[in-house]
């Protein structure tokens, strides 16, 4: 991705609070921005009626807000929701694209497992302790 992004779309007037009110993203780059660095987070909590209701709402995007709607009706991957984000924005070029398109493929080869390892060592890494040691827990009780 460029060194430098121009936010061309809506501001919301109302943040969407990623992370349980930590982060705050205010334009579709943030968001993009978000996914990207933090693809291994993605799962079907994070796609929920209050993004796309912020989508709809706050960025004035009611199209890409239906299309993740109905791509959830569907049971898409959160992946899928992430790409369809990905491409609606236009912020990538197609060697960033294929490049995002790698790291997911990667992700979904990775096991529940690896991923919540994942997700849990992120955490840690935030000061996220309560958090991380709910899903450390959780590993170490996996069957697995």
């Amino acid at each position: 991705m460029s060194e430098f992004i121009l936010c061309s779309g809506e501001k919301a007037e109302h943040p969407y609070l990623i992370m349980k009110r930590e982060l705050p993203v205010y334009t579709m780059e943030e968001l993009c921005f978000f996914l990207h660095e933090y693809l291994f987070f993605l799962n079907e909590e994070f796609f929920c009626p209050e993004l796309y209701s912020w989508i709809r709402n706050e960025l004035k995007l009611p199209g890409l807000a239906s299309s993740l709607i109905n791509l959830s009706n569907r049971g898409g991957s959160p992946y899928e929701a992430a790409m369809m984000i990905f491409d609606f924005s236009g912020i990538y070029s197609l060697q960033e694209m294929n490049a995002i398109r790698s790291t997911i493929h990667d992700l979904e080869n990775r096991t529940d497992l690896e991923k919540l390892k994942y997700r849990a060592d992120f955490l840690l890494a935030t000061d996220r302790f309560r958090e991380a040691l709910y899903l450390y827990l959780r590993l170490l009780q996996s069957k697995n």
